[in-house]
């Protein structure tokens, strides 16, 4: 068995829009690096800029795959990201019983900033005992470089 993750995006009331499941290479070296990728270079907006059909104003159409209109946006472009061939990944409602991983990621945000990442080791039972990350997105590589991903169940933060 792989260690899978799960990849949970929160809209802004802080509700549930959808989990994200990957069965393998859940560990933050692998999956977190890839989450970290596409979520460092996103801002959160409220209502995307009107796309331009003059041929001189490239500067908006070329932004938009920085922008993420709101959380629920955001959650797709986090499955589009990810979902290249069939397998790997995989959707499920919020509160799905039965589903093994290793590690969660919980997706945040506010208007105007770019997403931030909670990433637990779900080997501790409680949310603070295996909270390892809470943090800006952009910072999130940065972290994962600073550890060492030998053990599985880091206890450092």
């Amino acid at each position: 068995m792989g260690t899978a993750c799960l990849t949970v995006v929160l809209n802004k009331e802080e509700q549930e829009i959808v989990w994200v499941y990957v069965p393998q290479d859940g560990y933050p070296a692998s999956f977190g690096r890839i989450l970290a990728d596409l979520l460092s270079g996103i801002t959160i907006v409220d209502g995307l800029p009107a796309q331009q059909t003059d041929p001189n104003i490239i500067s908006v159409i070329d932004e938009l795959p920085t922008m993420a209109n709101g959380l629920e946006c955001l959650a797709a472009e986090i499955v589009k990201y990810l979902k290249e061939e069939p397998g790997y990944v995989y959707l499920y409602p919020p509160g799905t019983k039965g589903l093994y991983v290793a590690y969660t990621y919980v997706v945040t945000g506010q208007f105007g900033e770019g997403p931030c990442v909670r990433v637990y080791d779900d080997y501790y039972k409680s949310e603070e005992a295996g909270l390892l990350f809470d943090g800006p997105a952009s910072d999130l590589h940065a972290w994962i470089d600073s550890r060492d991903d030998e053990s599985p169940h880091d206890e450092s933060t």
